[in-house]
């Protein structure tokens, strides 16, 4: 949980490890090595926790439904991630962090963790792209959920307040409706306004049906409570 909170400000790579050790109240600076043997040790302990904690398991109806609804889907389980616990959102920060990680280690380790995800994300959403490149459809569905997982990570309660929004559960839906929307474009490669067909059904699907599609989502389990050793 240290490493997560320390990381979610900085980047994980930019965190030392005895400011880790200091900010989980341990007395030997070498608690680290012990229970980890190196860095690498500690995040793929990191990944592995928060891995019970979050699976993409997009919905039967949102694979029948389309690319806007499988990415809702995504949307919403990070959503669940976040407010499993207090610190749901501190982990999606941190998710986002490691993502951009410039070290190359962390970089993989970050890519590994993820691919299952965007995997999961991918084959719901191939079958409404039959005439995409499988190659470039993967390259478009990570950066569609890239731009999610970032925009994800900022629409806090107190980010939010900062910005003057006075109604913050409609602001947040409009935004994460808004957010899917251009994640959307990104897979089909246009602009969902511009490309706009009267007979195609629309971009933007109603407010009623994204709070539909939020019970489809899946539920996590509470995020473990930080442990003093």
């Amino acid at each position: 949980m240290a490493a997560i909170a320390l990381s979610a400000q900085r980047g994980f790579s930019n965190v030392p490890l005895r400011e880790v050790v200091e900010r989980a109240e341990c007395h030997n600076i070498s608690a680290v090595h012990y229970h980890f043997k190196n860095r690498e040790g500690l995040l793929t302990a990191t990944l592995q926790m928060i891995d019970r904690h979050w699976a993409v398991d997009v919905p039967g109806f949102a694979q029948r439904a389309g690319v806007f609804e499988v990415l809702h889907a995504f949307v919403m389980a990070l959503d669940d991630l976040k407010r499993a616990s207090q610190w749901g959102n501190t982990v999606v920060k941190f998710l986002t962090r490691l993502a951009m990680d410039d070290d190359p280690s962390t970089a993989d380790a970050a890519t590994a963790f993820l691919a299952t995800r965007l995997n999961a994300v991918f084959d719901a959403i191939a079958p409404h792209c039959p005439d995409a490149e499988p190659s470039v459809l993967r390259l478009r569905v990570g950066n569609a959920c890239l731009l999610l997982l970032t925009v994800s990570s900022h629409l806090d309660r107190s980010c939010m307040a900062a910005l003057g929004c006075h109604n913050l559960v409609e602001v947040k839906e409009n935004l994460l409706r808004e957010t899917v929307t251009m994640a959307a474009s990104i897979i089909h490669g246009s602009n969902p306004v511009e490309d706009a067909d009267a007979d195609a059904e629309p971009w933007l699907p109603d407010a009623a049906h994204c709070n539909g599609m939020r019970d489809l989502a899946t539920r996590h389990t509470a995020m473990p409570e930080p442990v003093v050793a």
